[in-house]
């Protein structure tokens, strides 16, 4: 795989992960562990990611070395991914008013237009 070579190049895969964790994890467990609490469910999602990744590096000094534990359970870079997400797309979509929109390919069957991507 060829290493990127601008900002850009490096950030359109990045984002492109990030919206597949995003729409895997709002297919599997739904609006409603945001949409419940508003604003202080989000909070807390964002706490439970950031207390993830404090956990995974606290046998790491600053600037130093660092050992990370091992976390067979996800990717290491999901817990990052997710935080991202929660602070930026999910607090956006929130304050828009746009959090809980169906996921498209659940409104697409509920039309009865079944495709194959499923």
């Amino acid at each position: 795989m060829r290493q990127p070579q601008t900002f850009e190049e490096a950030m359109d895969p990045i984002l492109a992960e990030m919206r597949e964790l995003m729409i895997d994890r709002q297919y599997k467990y739904g609006p409603d562990n945001i949409s419940n609490m508003g604003v202080h469910g989000l909070i807390v999602r964002i706490n439970d990611k950031l207390s993830r990744i404090k956990e995974d590096h606290k046998n790491c000094s600053f600037l130093g070395e660092c050992t990370l534990r091992d976390v067979p359970d996800e990717a290491r870079e999901d817990a990052w991914k997710d935080l991202a997400n929660y602070g930026g797309i999910i607090a956006l979509m929130l304050m828009r008013g746009q959090w809980g929109l169906p996921l498209e390919h659940v409104a697409r069957l509920e039309k009865g237009q079944f495709f194959k991507d499923v």
